[in-house]
Protein backbone atom coordinates (compact mmCIF):
# COMPACT_ATOMS: atom_id res chain seq x y z
CA UNK A 1 0.00 0.00 0.00
CA UNK A 2 1.07 3.69 -0.87
CA UNK A 3 2.34 5.44 2.12
CA UNK A 4 0.49 8.80 0.34
CA UNK A 5 -2.99 9.91 0.27
CA UNK A 6 -5.38 7.19 -2.10
CA UNK A 7 -4.66 7.42 -5.88
CA UNK A 8 -8.89 7.95 -5.80
CA UNK A 9 -11.24 8.69 -2.99
CA UNK A 10 -14.82 9.00 -3.23
CA UNK A 11 -16.25 9.57 -0.31
CA UNK A 12 -20.40 9.21 0.63
CA UNK A 13 -21.43 9.27 -3.47
CA UNK A 14 -25.48 9.12 -3.70
CA UNK A 15 -27.27 9.50 -7.21
CA UNK A 16 -30.38 9.04 -7.85
CA UNK A 17 -32.48 9.02 -11.52
CA UNK A 18 -35.81 9.83 -11.50
CA UNK A 19 -37.58 7.30 -8.42
CA UNK A 20 -34.62 4.85 -8.49
CA UNK A 21 -31.53 5.50 -6.19
CA UNK A 22 -28.46 4.55 -8.00
CA UNK A 23 -26.01 4.79 -5.57
CA UNK A 24 -26.69 5.24 -1.47
CA UNK A 25 -23.74 6.93 0.58
CA UNK A 26 -20.73 4.94 -1.35
CA UNK A 27 -17.12 5.16 -0.79
CA UNK A 28 -14.52 3.93 -2.13
CA UNK A 29 -10.71 4.42 -1.99
CA UNK A 30 -8.30 2.61 -4.54
CA UNK A 31 -4.22 3.00 -3.88
CA UNK A 32 -1.74 3.27 -5.92
CA UNK A 33 0.25 -0.11 -7.46
CA UNK A 34 -3.18 -2.14 -6.29
CA UNK A 35 -5.08 -4.00 -8.57
CA UNK A 36 -9.13 -3.14 -6.90
CA UNK A 37 -11.54 -5.28 -7.58
CA UNK A 38 -15.77 -4.31 -7.84
CA UNK A 39 -18.22 -6.89 -7.65
CA UNK A 40 -21.89 -6.37 -7.98
CA UNK A 41 -24.95 -7.97 -10.10
CA UNK A 42 -26.09 -6.18 -12.90
CA UNK A 43 -28.48 -2.94 -12.00
CA UNK A 44 -25.69 -2.65 -8.25
CA UNK A 45 -24.51 1.01 -9.24
CA UNK A 46 -20.98 -0.25 -10.89
CA UNK A 47 -21.37 1.73 -14.10
CA UNK A 48 -22.50 4.70 -12.01
CA UNK A 49 -20.08 5.42 -9.91
CA UNK A 50 -17.31 4.57 -13.09
CA UNK A 51 -19.25 7.32 -14.81
CA UNK A 52 -19.17 9.78 -12.03
CA UNK A 53 -15.22 9.00 -11.01
CA UNK A 54 -14.93 9.57 -15.45
CA UNK A 55 -16.89 12.72 -15.23
CA UNK A 56 -19.49 11.42 -17.01
CA UNK A 57 -22.21 12.21 -14.33
CA UNK A 58 -22.12 14.43 -11.53
CA UNK A 59 -22.92 12.72 -8.23
CA UNK A 60 -26.17 14.45 -5.83
CA UNK A 61 -23.91 14.13 -3.16
CA UNK A 62 -20.28 13.44 -1.59
CA UNK A 63 -17.06 14.33 -3.11
CA UNK A 64 -14.31 12.83 -5.25
CA UNK A 65 -10.13 13.35 -4.64
CA UNK A 66 -7.16 11.76 -6.28
CA UNK A 67 -4.14 11.95 -5.00
CA UNK A 68 -5.51 14.18 -1.72
CA UNK A 69 -6.86 16.95 -3.93
CA UNK A 70 -10.28 17.22 -4.66
CA UNK A 71 -11.66 16.07 -7.98
CA UNK A 72 -15.19 17.76 -9.55
CA UNK A 73 -15.26 16.92 -13.04
CA UNK A 74 -16.71 18.16 -15.56
CA UNK A 75 -16.05 15.29 -18.08
CA UNK A 76 -14.23 13.18 -19.26
CA UNK A 77 -11.73 15.56 -20.25
CA UNK A 78 -11.27 16.80 -16.90
CA UNK A 79 -10.98 13.67 -15.49
CA UNK A 80 -8.20 12.02 -18.19
CA UNK A 81 -6.57 15.59 -17.14
CA UNK A 82 -5.99 14.12 -13.19
CA UNK A 83 -4.98 11.32 -14.76
CA UNK A 84 -7.96 9.17 -14.84
CA UNK A 85 -8.82 6.54 -17.82
CA UNK A 86 -11.39 4.62 -18.71
CA UNK A 87 -12.44 1.63 -20.57
CA UNK A 88 -15.85 0.88 -20.83
CA UNK A 89 -17.91 -2.13 -21.91
CA UNK A 90 -19.25 -0.46 -25.41
CA UNK A 91 -15.87 0.80 -27.16
CA UNK A 92 -15.40 4.79 -27.75
CA UNK A 93 -13.37 3.76 -31.31
CA UNK A 94 -13.86 5.86 -34.31
CA UNK A 95 -14.59 2.74 -36.90
CA UNK A 96 -13.24 4.95 -39.99
CA UNK A 97 -9.82 5.55 -38.65
CA UNK A 98 -7.40 3.49 -38.07
CA UNK A 99 -6.06 2.26 -34.64
CA UNK A 100 -2.82 4.66 -35.10
CA UNK A 101 -5.33 7.59 -35.89
CA UNK A 102 -7.85 6.84 -33.08
CA UNK A 103 -4.73 6.73 -30.93
CA UNK A 104 -3.30 10.07 -31.99
CA UNK A 105 -6.56 11.73 -31.11
CA UNK A 106 -5.90 13.50 -28.18
CA UNK A 107 -2.20 14.01 -29.40
CA UNK A 108 -3.84 16.53 -32.05
CA UNK A 109 -6.28 17.92 -29.73
CA UNK A 110 -2.93 18.94 -28.02
CA UNK A 111 -0.68 20.36 -30.54
CA UNK A 112 -3.03 20.53 -33.39
CA UNK A 113 -0.78 18.57 -35.94
CA UNK A 114 -0.83 15.13 -36.95
CA UNK A 115 2.18 12.79 -39.26
CA UNK A 116 0.78 9.51 -39.83
CA UNK A 117 4.32 7.50 -39.92
CA UNK A 118 4.93 8.89 -36.50
CA UNK A 119 1.71 8.01 -35.59
CA UNK A 120 1.96 4.45 -36.80
CA UNK A 121 5.78 3.81 -35.44
CA UNK A 122 3.97 5.43 -31.99
CA UNK A 123 1.39 2.87 -31.93
CA UNK A 124 3.68 0.08 -32.18
CA UNK A 125 5.69 1.34 -29.77
CA UNK A 126 2.72 1.69 -27.51
CA UNK A 127 1.97 -1.96 -28.28
CA UNK A 128 5.06 -3.12 -27.47
CA UNK A 129 5.66 -1.09 -24.01
CA UNK A 130 2.36 -1.94 -22.62
CA UNK A 131 2.56 -5.56 -24.18
CA UNK A 132 -0.48 -5.34 -26.10
CA UNK A 133 -1.21 -7.00 -29.15
CA UNK A 134 -2.38 -3.95 -31.76
CA UNK A 135 -2.06 -3.26 -35.44
CA UNK A 136 -1.23 0.56 -36.22
CA UNK A 137 -2.25 0.49 -39.56
CA UNK A 138 -5.74 -1.54 -39.59
CA UNK A 139 -8.69 -0.11 -39.77
CA UNK A 140 -11.00 0.01 -36.26
CA UNK A 141 -14.47 -0.97 -37.75
CA UNK A 142 -12.27 -4.23 -38.77
CA UNK A 143 -10.87 -5.14 -35.62
CA UNK A 144 -12.37 -7.96 -33.59
CA UNK A 145 -14.01 -7.17 -30.43
CA UNK A 146 -10.82 -8.10 -28.53
CA UNK A 147 -8.56 -6.27 -30.43
CA UNK A 148 -10.74 -3.22 -30.14
CA UNK A 149 -10.49 -4.11 -26.14
CA UNK A 150 -6.45 -3.67 -26.66
CA UNK A 151 -6.45 -0.46 -28.49
CA UNK A 152 -9.12 1.26 -25.50
CA UNK A 153 -6.50 0.06 -23.17
CA UNK A 154 -3.64 1.09 -25.17
CA UNK A 155 -5.38 4.91 -25.47
CA UNK A 156 -6.43 5.37 -21.77
CA UNK A 157 -2.65 4.26 -20.81
CA UNK A 158 -1.07 7.01 -23.59
CA UNK A 159 -3.61 9.84 -22.29
CA UNK A 160 -1.43 9.60 -19.19
CA UNK A 161 -4.00 7.25 -16.61
CA UNK A 162 -3.10 7.07 -13.49
CA UNK A 163 -5.90 5.07 -12.45
CA UNK A 164 -7.24 3.01 -15.15
CA UNK A 165 -11.04 1.55 -14.66
CA UNK A 166 -11.47 -1.22 -16.64
CA UNK A 167 -15.33 -2.20 -17.02
CA UNK A 168 -15.84 -6.04 -17.60
CA UNK A 169 -13.04 -6.42 -19.60
CA UNK A 170 -12.25 -9.95 -20.19
CA UNK A 171 -16.27 -10.23 -21.61
CA UNK A 172 -14.83 -10.07 -25.18
CA UNK A 173 -11.60 -11.88 -24.33
CA UNK A 174 -10.63 -15.78 -24.66
CA UNK A 175 -8.65 -17.40 -21.90
CA UNK A 176 -5.65 -16.66 -23.40
CA UNK A 177 -5.98 -13.09 -24.13
CA UNK A 178 -7.21 -12.74 -20.51
CA UNK A 179 -4.04 -13.74 -19.50
CA UNK A 180 -1.99 -11.99 -21.25
CA UNK A 181 -4.30 -8.92 -19.88
CA UNK A 182 -3.53 -9.77 -16.45
CA UNK A 183 0.03 -9.87 -16.70
CA UNK A 184 0.08 -6.68 -18.40
CA UNK A 185 -2.20 -5.01 -15.78
CA UNK A 186 0.00 -7.03 -13.06
CA UNK A 187 2.91 -4.90 -14.53
CA UNK A 188 1.02 -1.93 -14.73
CA UNK A 189 0.27 -2.09 -10.83
CA UNK A 190 3.59 -2.97 -10.20
CA UNK A 191 4.81 -0.17 -12.10
CA UNK A 192 2.47 2.44 -9.34
CA UNK A 193 -1.03 2.47 -11.62
CA UNK A 194 -3.89 1.76 -9.87
CA UNK A 195 -6.55 -0.43 -11.63
CA UNK A 196 -9.91 -0.15 -10.55
CA UNK A 197 -11.09 -3.75 -12.39
CA UNK A 198 -14.98 -4.50 -12.52
CA UNK A 199 -15.84 -8.12 -13.50
CA UNK A 200 -18.84 -10.56 -12.71
CA UNK A 201 -16.31 -13.96 -12.74
CA UNK A 202 -15.08 -14.24 -9.11
CA UNK A 203 -12.66 -16.60 -10.61
CA UNK A 204 -11.06 -13.10 -12.07
CA UNK A 205 -11.35 -11.60 -8.84
CA UNK A 206 -9.43 -14.16 -6.85
CA UNK A 207 -6.75 -14.49 -9.84
CA UNK A 208 -5.97 -10.88 -10.29
CA UNK A 209 -7.13 -8.55 -7.28
CA UNK A 210 -5.82 -8.08 -3.93
CA UNK A 211 -8.90 -6.46 -2.67
CA UNK A 212 -12.37 -6.15 -3.52
CA UNK A 213 -15.68 -4.00 -3.19
CA UNK A 214 -18.91 -5.71 -3.18
CA UNK A 215 -22.26 -3.35 -4.04
CA UNK A 216 -25.87 -4.59 -4.24
CA UNK A 217 -28.88 -2.42 -4.73
CA UNK A 218 -26.86 0.95 -4.84
CA UNK A 219 -24.97 0.46 -1.37
CA UNK A 220 -21.42 -0.93 -0.27
CA UNK A 221 -22.02 -4.54 1.43
CA UNK A 222 -18.33 -4.71 1.96
CA UNK A 223 -14.85 -4.03 1.38
CA UNK A 224 -12.17 -7.01 1.44
CA UNK A 225 -8.81 -8.14 1.42
CA UNK A 226 -9.11 -11.28 -1.42
CA UNK A 227 -7.47 -13.59 0.40
CA UNK A 228 -9.37 -12.86 3.53
CA UNK A 229 -13.03 -14.25 1.56
CA UNK A 230 -14.28 -17.17 -0.86
CA UNK A 231 -16.57 -17.39 -3.36
CA UNK A 232 -19.44 -18.66 -1.26
CA UNK A 233 -19.21 -15.60 0.81
CA UNK A 234 -19.10 -13.16 -2.09
CA UNK A 235 -21.89 -14.48 -4.02
CA UNK A 236 -24.33 -13.80 -1.00
CA UNK A 237 -22.69 -10.36 -0.54
CA UNK A 238 -23.52 -9.60 -4.58
CA UNK A 239 -27.51 -11.41 -4.93
CA UNK A 240 -28.02 -11.82 -1.21
CA UNK A 241 -28.54 -15.31 -1.13
CA UNK A 242 -26.62 -18.86 -1.82
CA UNK A 243 -26.96 -19.47 -5.86
CA UNK A 244 -29.83 -22.56 -6.66
CA UNK A 245 -28.07 -25.62 -8.16
CA UNK A 246 -28.74 -26.33 -11.93
CA UNK A 247 -31.51 -28.80 -12.87
CA UNK A 248 -29.74 -30.59 -16.11
CA UNK A 249 -32.85 -31.98 -17.95
CA UNK A 250 -31.92 -33.88 -20.72
CA UNK A 251 -32.13 -33.14 -24.36
CA UNK A 252 -35.09 -34.26 -26.61
CA UNK A 253 -34.46 -37.87 -27.91
CA UNK A 254 -36.31 -37.70 -30.66
CA UNK A 255 -36.35 -33.96 -31.91
CA UNK A 256 -37.04 -33.12 -35.36
CA UNK A 257 -35.25 -31.11 -37.94
CA UNK A 258 -35.61 -27.47 -37.41
CA UNK A 259 -33.17 -25.70 -38.98
CA UNK A 260 -30.45 -27.11 -41.97
CA UNK A 261 -27.65 -25.16 -43.11
CA UNK A 262 -26.21 -26.89 -46.35
CA UNK A 263 -22.57 -25.08 -47.64
CA UNK A 264 -22.94 -22.12 -46.75
CA UNK A 265 -20.30 -19.04 -47.21
CA UNK A 266 -21.09 -15.50 -45.82
CA UNK A 267 -18.00 -13.22 -46.31
CA UNK A 268 -16.36 -10.86 -43.96
CA UNK A 269 -17.70 -6.88 -44.36
CA UNK A 270 -14.40 -6.53 -46.28
CA UNK A 271 -15.18 -9.28 -48.23
CA UNK A 272 -12.53 -11.73 -46.52
CA UNK A 273 -13.47 -15.17 -45.70
CA UNK A 274 -16.10 -15.53 -42.52
CA UNK A 275 -17.38 -18.92 -42.97
CA UNK A 276 -17.02 -21.61 -45.85
CA UNK A 277 -19.11 -24.05 -46.63
CA UNK A 278 -20.46 -24.49 -43.17
CA UNK A 279 -22.73 -27.45 -42.73
CA UNK A 280 -25.18 -28.16 -39.90
CA UNK A 281 -28.14 -29.45 -38.62
CA UNK A 282 -30.35 -28.18 -35.90
CA UNK A 283 -32.84 -30.35 -33.74
CA UNK A 284 -35.65 -29.74 -31.77
CA UNK A 285 -35.24 -29.66 -27.89
CA UNK A 286 -31.67 -29.71 -28.06
CA UNK A 287 -28.56 -27.29 -27.30
CA UNK A 288 -25.76 -27.29 -30.29
CA UNK A 289 -22.82 -25.26 -28.79
CA UNK A 290 -20.11 -23.53 -30.94
CA UNK A 291 -16.72 -22.74 -29.15
CA UNK A 292 -14.20 -20.42 -30.77
CA UNK A 293 -11.66 -17.75 -30.43
CA UNK A 294 -13.60 -14.11 -31.16
CA UNK A 295 -12.96 -13.45 -35.22
CA UNK A 296 -13.22 -16.93 -36.43
CA UNK A 297 -16.72 -15.97 -37.85
CA UNK A 298 -19.01 -16.51 -34.96
CA UNK A 299 -21.08 -13.26 -36.71
CA UNK A 300 -20.84 -13.90 -39.58
CA UNK A 301 -22.22 -17.18 -39.23
CA UNK A 302 -25.46 -16.15 -37.05
CA UNK A 303 -25.79 -13.24 -39.33
CA UNK A 304 -26.19 -15.55 -41.71
CA UNK A 305 -28.48 -17.48 -40.78
CA UNK A 306 -30.24 -14.45 -39.29
CA UNK A 307 -31.10 -12.95 -42.68
CA UNK A 308 -28.70 -10.00 -41.48
CA UNK A 309 -25.50 -11.27 -44.16
CA UNK A 310 -26.77 -12.40 -47.71
CA UNK A 311 -24.50 -15.39 -48.20
CA UNK A 312 -22.52 -15.83 -51.70
CA UNK A 313 -23.63 -19.45 -51.75
CA UNK A 314 -24.91 -22.35 -49.66
CA UNK A 315 -28.67 -22.61 -48.59
CA UNK A 316 -30.80 -22.09 -45.13
CA UNK A 317 -33.73 -24.04 -44.75
CA UNK A 318 -36.79 -23.33 -41.95
CA UNK A 319 -39.00 -26.00 -40.67
CA UNK A 320 -38.52 -27.33 -44.14
CA UNK A 321 -38.88 -24.28 -45.71
CA UNK A 322 -35.91 -22.57 -47.73
CA UNK A 323 -35.37 -19.43 -46.42
CA UNK A 324 -31.86 -18.41 -47.94
CA UNK A 325 -33.58 -15.51 -49.60
CA UNK A 326 -36.10 -14.05 -46.71
CA UNK A 327 -35.93 -11.22 -44.60
CA UNK A 328 -34.85 -11.63 -40.79
CA UNK A 329 -38.75 -10.13 -40.28
CA UNK A 330 -39.90 -13.06 -42.60
CA UNK A 331 -37.60 -15.81 -40.92
CA UNK A 332 -38.33 -14.13 -37.42
CA UNK A 333 -42.02 -14.58 -38.48
CA UNK A 334 -41.24 -18.13 -39.43
CA UNK A 335 -39.96 -18.72 -35.98
CA UNK A 336 -36.26 -17.63 -35.39
CA UNK A 337 -34.97 -15.79 -33.16
CA UNK A 338 -31.94 -13.75 -32.46
CA UNK A 339 -29.97 -12.91 -29.71
CA UNK A 340 -26.70 -10.84 -31.22
CA UNK A 341 -23.71 -10.67 -29.81
CA UNK A 342 -23.69 -6.45 -30.06
CA UNK A 343 -26.58 -5.39 -28.43
CA UNK A 344 -25.97 -1.92 -29.17
CA UNK A 345 -25.89 -2.29 -32.33
CA UNK A 346 -28.33 -5.15 -33.12
CA UNK A 347 -30.46 -5.42 -29.71
CA UNK A 348 -31.93 -1.97 -28.86
CA UNK A 349 -32.75 1.24 -29.86
CA UNK A 350 -31.55 3.29 -27.02
CA UNK A 351 -33.73 5.93 -27.38
CA UNK A 352 -36.46 4.08 -27.34
CA UNK A 353 -38.80 2.82 -24.06
CA UNK A 354 -38.02 -0.13 -22.77
CA UNK A 355 -41.66 -1.06 -23.54
CA UNK A 356 -40.87 -0.28 -27.11
CA UNK A 357 -37.84 -2.36 -27.08
CA UNK A 358 -39.63 -5.23 -25.36
CA UNK A 359 -42.73 -4.47 -27.81
CA UNK A 360 -40.91 -5.23 -30.97
CA UNK A 361 -42.47 -7.71 -32.79
CA UNK A 362 -45.13 -8.80 -29.83
CA UNK A 363 -47.34 -5.51 -30.92
CA UNK A 364 -48.55 -7.97 -33.88
CA UNK A 365 -50.49 -10.27 -30.85
CA UNK A 366 -54.47 -9.83 -30.99
CA UNK A 367 -53.96 -9.54 -27.11
CA UNK A 368 -51.64 -6.26 -27.17
CA UNK A 369 -52.97 -4.12 -30.65
CA UNK A 370 -55.53 -5.09 -34.02
CA UNK A 371 -54.02 -3.82 -37.04
CA UNK A 372 -52.58 -0.67 -36.90
CA UNK A 373 -53.69 0.30 -33.06
CA UNK A 374 -51.67 -1.03 -30.42
CA UNK A 375 -53.10 -1.05 -26.72
CA UNK A 376 -50.33 0.77 -24.57
CA UNK A 377 -51.37 -0.25 -20.91
CA UNK A 378 -51.18 -3.70 -22.28
CA UNK A 379 -47.71 -3.12 -23.46
CA UNK A 380 -47.07 -1.48 -20.81
CA UNK A 381 -48.30 -4.54 -18.09
CA UNK A 382 -46.50 -7.07 -20.62
CA UNK A 383 -43.01 -5.24 -20.22
CA UNK A 384 -43.23 -4.79 -16.37
CA UNK A 385 -44.18 -8.49 -16.39
CA UNK A 386 -40.96 -9.59 -18.60
CA UNK A 387 -39.08 -7.49 -16.45
CA UNK A 388 -39.75 -8.60 -12.97
CA UNK A 389 -39.27 -11.58 -14.55
CA UNK A 390 -35.94 -11.44 -16.02
CA UNK A 391 -34.54 -9.04 -13.51
CA UNK A 392 -34.23 -5.74 -15.33
CA UNK A 393 -33.60 -3.20 -13.58
CA UNK A 394 -34.10 -0.21 -13.06
CA UNK A 395 -38.20 -1.48 -12.98
CA UNK A 396 -39.41 1.56 -14.60
CA UNK A 397 -40.64 0.46 -18.43
CA UNK A 398 -40.61 3.89 -19.73
CA UNK A 399 -36.83 4.96 -19.11
CA UNK A 400 -34.82 4.98 -22.44
CA UNK A 401 -33.28 1.58 -22.79
CA UNK A 402 -29.67 3.57 -23.33
CA UNK A 403 -30.01 4.57 -20.01
CA UNK A 404 -29.65 0.35 -18.61
CA UNK A 405 -26.48 -0.79 -17.97
CA UNK A 406 -24.98 -3.05 -20.38
CA UNK A 407 -25.76 -6.26 -18.43
CA UNK A 408 -29.35 -5.36 -18.19
CA UNK A 409 -29.26 -4.23 -21.83
CA UNK A 410 -28.28 -7.87 -22.52
CA UNK A 411 -31.05 -9.03 -20.16
CA UNK A 412 -33.70 -6.94 -22.30
CA UNK A 413 -32.86 -8.31 -25.55
CA UNK A 414 -33.00 -12.04 -24.45
CA UNK A 415 -36.31 -11.69 -22.67
CA UNK A 416 -37.89 -10.25 -25.78
CA UNK A 417 -36.34 -13.15 -28.30
CA UNK A 418 -37.30 -16.45 -25.53
CA UNK A 419 -40.91 -14.60 -24.68
CA UNK A 420 -41.59 -15.17 -28.44
CA UNK A 421 -40.83 -19.01 -27.74
CA UNK A 422 -39.27 -19.85 -31.24
CA UNK A 423 -38.57 -22.60 -32.85
CA UNK A 424 -35.58 -22.28 -33.83
CA UNK A 425 -33.37 -19.57 -31.18
CA UNK A 426 -29.78 -18.10 -31.99
CA UNK A 427 -27.84 -16.97 -29.26
CA UNK A 428 -24.71 -15.72 -29.86
CA UNK A 429 -22.46 -15.21 -26.34
CA UNK A 430 -25.73 -14.11 -24.96
CA UNK A 431 -24.35 -14.06 -21.32
CA UNK A 432 -21.60 -11.35 -22.16
CA UNK A 433 -21.37 -8.65 -19.75
CA UNK A 434 -24.10 -11.01 -17.19
CA UNK A 435 -23.58 -11.07 -12.93
CA UNK A 436 -23.49 -14.62 -11.98
CA UNK A 437 -27.13 -14.61 -10.90
CA UNK A 438 -27.95 -13.62 -14.13
CA UNK A 439 -25.83 -15.81 -16.37
CA UNK A 440 -27.86 -19.01 -13.97
CA UNK A 441 -31.25 -17.21 -14.58
CA UNK A 442 -30.46 -17.01 -18.03
CA UNK A 443 -28.86 -20.19 -18.77
CA UNK A 444 -31.84 -21.73 -16.80
CA UNK A 445 -34.53 -19.75 -19.43
CA UNK A 446 -32.31 -21.77 -22.57
CA UNK A 447 -32.75 -25.00 -20.91
CA UNK A 448 -36.12 -24.53 -20.77
CA UNK A 449 -36.69 -23.11 -23.95
CA UNK A 450 -34.94 -26.58 -24.97
CA UNK A 451 -36.97 -28.74 -22.94
CA UNK A 452 -39.75 -26.76 -24.69
CA UNK A 453 -38.80 -27.88 -27.90
CA UNK A 454 -36.69 -24.95 -29.09
CA UNK A 455 -34.06 -25.95 -31.07
CA UNK A 456 -30.81 -23.38 -29.98
CA UNK A 457 -27.68 -22.74 -31.95
CA UNK A 458 -25.15 -21.32 -29.28
CA UNK A 459 -22.74 -19.64 -30.03
CA UNK A 460 -19.99 -18.46 -27.36
CA UNK A 461 -16.19 -17.46 -26.58
CA UNK A 462 -17.21 -18.49 -22.87
CA UNK A 463 -15.58 -21.97 -22.38
CA UNK A 464 -17.61 -22.95 -19.35
CA UNK A 465 -21.41 -22.08 -21.10
CA UNK A 466 -20.35 -24.48 -24.27
CA UNK A 467 -19.34 -27.27 -21.86
CA UNK A 468 -22.27 -26.51 -19.66
CA UNK A 469 -25.19 -26.15 -22.20
CA UNK A 470 -23.80 -28.08 -25.28
CA UNK A 471 -25.59 -31.08 -25.67
CA UNK A 472 -23.18 -31.26 -28.34
CA UNK A 473 -20.12 -29.26 -29.48
CA UNK A 474 -18.50 -27.82 -32.68
CA UNK A 475 -15.79 -25.61 -32.38
CA UNK A 476 -15.19 -22.85 -35.12
CA UNK A 477 -11.81 -21.93 -36.52
CA UNK A 478 -11.30 -19.77 -39.18
CA UNK A 479 -14.02 -20.17 -40.87
CA UNK A 480 -14.99 -23.97 -40.67
CA UNK A 481 -16.81 -26.34 -38.37
CA UNK A 482 -15.20 -29.41 -36.95
CA UNK A 483 -17.45 -31.34 -34.22
CA UNK A 484 -15.63 -32.50 -30.96
CA UNK A 485 -16.08 -36.00 -29.92
CA UNK A 486 -16.95 -37.32 -26.56
CA UNK A 487 -13.76 -38.39 -25.42
CA UNK A 488 -12.16 -34.45 -26.20
CA UNK A 489 -14.97 -32.76 -24.12
CA UNK A 490 -12.82 -30.91 -21.73
CA UNK A 491 -11.86 -27.50 -21.80
CA UNK A 492 -8.19 -28.56 -22.66
CA UNK A 493 -8.92 -30.63 -25.71
CA UNK A 494 -11.98 -27.72 -26.80
CA UNK A 495 -9.14 -25.22 -26.25
CA UNK A 496 -6.48 -26.90 -28.74
CA UNK A 497 -9.40 -27.28 -31.05
CA UNK A 498 -9.96 -23.10 -31.03
CA UNK A 499 -6.33 -22.46 -31.50
CA UNK A 500 -6.62 -25.01 -34.67
CA UNK A 501 -4.61 -27.76 -33.02
CA UNK A 502 -5.67 -31.48 -32.55
CA UNK A 503 -6.25 -32.66 -29.33
CA UNK A 504 -4.24 -36.16 -28.70
CA UNK A 505 -7.98 -37.50 -27.97
CA UNK A 506 -8.72 -37.12 -31.42
CA UNK A 507 -6.08 -38.20 -32.93
CA UNK A 508 -6.39 -41.35 -35.03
Amino acid sequence: MSDGPPAVQASHISKRFGRVAALHDVSLEIEAGRIQGLLGENGAGKSTLMNILFGLVAPDAGTLHVAGELHAPRGPADARAAGIGMVHQHFMLVDSLTVAENLALHRIQDSGSYDRLSAVETARELGERYQLPIRPEARAGDLSVGERQWVEIVKALDAGARLLILDEPTAVLTPGESERLFLALRGLAEGGRAILFISHRLSEIFELCSHVTVLRNGSVQDHLAVKETDSSHLTRLMVGREPEPRRRVPALQDGTDAMAIQALTVARDDGGPGVEAVSLELRSGTITAVAGIEGNGQEELCEGLAGLRSPSSGRVTLAGLDVTDLSPLERSRLGLGFIPGDRQRQGIAGSMTLTENLSLRAHRRPSLGLGPFIRPEALQQRARDLMERHDIRPGDPELPASSLSGGNQQKLVAARELDEQPGVLLALNPTRGLDVGAMDNLHDALLEARSQGAAILLVSTDLDEVLALGDSILVLFRGKLSAVPDSARSRKSIGLMMGGETPEESRA
